[in-house]
C-alpha cells in the first residue's frame, strides 16, 4: 500500500516538473517570437530575443527527454553538466584550442574499442577450460 502511494507521488512529481519545463519553453519561445515580430531592428534587444529562442529550444528538448533523464544516475548527470561548463569556459578562453580539442575528443570517443559482450566473455572462458583438459 505504501509503495503504491509512494510511486503515485513520484509520478505526480515527475509530471509536475515536466509541465513546468514545458511552460518555461513555451513562454521563452513566445516572448522571443514576439520580440522578433514587434521589435524595431537595430536595437540591443536582438541579442536578448535570440537568447530567449535558444533557451526555449533547449527547454523544449529537455521537456522531450525528461522521462529518460530522470532514470540517469546522479553522478552521470553531474558529470555531463560539469563537462558542458568546462567546455564552455575553455572555448571562451582558448577559442583556437577548442576548435581543435572538441573534434579531436569526438573522434577519439568514436574510435574507442567496443565493450566486450557477456556472450563473448563466456565463450572465451569455455574455450580456455576445454583447452586445459
Amino acid at each position: 500500500m505504501k509503495t503504491a502511494l509512494l510511486e503515485q507521488r513520484q509520478t505526480i512529481a515527475i509530471v509536475n516538473s515536466r509541465t513546468k519545463i514545458g511552460i518555461v519553453a513555451i513562454v521563452c519561445c513566445l516572448i522571443g517570437a514576439g520580440m522578433f515580430l514587434f521589435d524595431v531592428k537595430g536595437t540591443s534587444l536582438e541579442h536578448f530575443q535570440g537568447a530567449l529562442i535558444k533557451v526555449g529550444g533547449v527547454f523544449a528538448m529537455l521537456w522531450l527527454a525528461y522521462p529518460e533523464i530522470v532514470k540517469l544516475p546522479v553522478w552521470l548527470s553531474l558529470s555531463i553538466i560539469l563537462i558542458a561548463i568546462v567546455t564552455a569556459v575553455a572555448s571562451s578562453v582558448w577559442k583556437k584550442a577548442a576548435l581543435i580539442a572538441i573534434p579531436l575528443l569526438i573522434v577519439l570517443w568514436m574510435l574507442r574499442p567496443p565493450p566486450a559482450s557477456k556472450a563473448t566473455t563466456k565463450k572465451r572462458v569455455n574455450r580456455s577450460s576445454s583447452e586445459a583438459r
